[in-house]
């Protein structure tokens, strides 16, 4: 028998590096709600919650996106297709909503 014990990693590394694997491997599907980043209006750069309707692959979808309607300029509902997946947001871009 060894006298070493196990490693410890503080919590919170241990939690991002779980999220970071749930990242990885978290796939679109229809139904799933996500982040579109506006392109215009006032509110653009914001987030707005969207529905994916069609998924063409693991990074390019169409979208139902959820807009604040007359605040943001736009329609209250706003169809977007071949939309990119980016966690960095750019403009016109998807990506998964941050757990709070």
């Amino acid at each position: 028998m060894s006298d070493q014990t196990p490693k410890q990693i503080p919590i919170s590394r241990a939690k991002e590096a779980a999220q970071a694997i749930i990242e990885k491997i978290k796939k679109p599907s229809i139904g799933r709600i996500v982040a579109y980043v506006l392109a215009e209006g006032p509110n653009k750069g914001q987030d707005r919650p969207a529905v994916i309707v069609r998924v063409w692959s693991d990074t390019t979808v169409n979208l139902q996106v959820f807009t604040d309607g007359d605040n943001d300029g736009l329609p209250a509902v706003k169809w977007d297709t071949s939309v990119q997946l980016d966690p960095a947001r750019a403009l016109r871009t998807w990506h998964w909503p941050e757990r709070v």
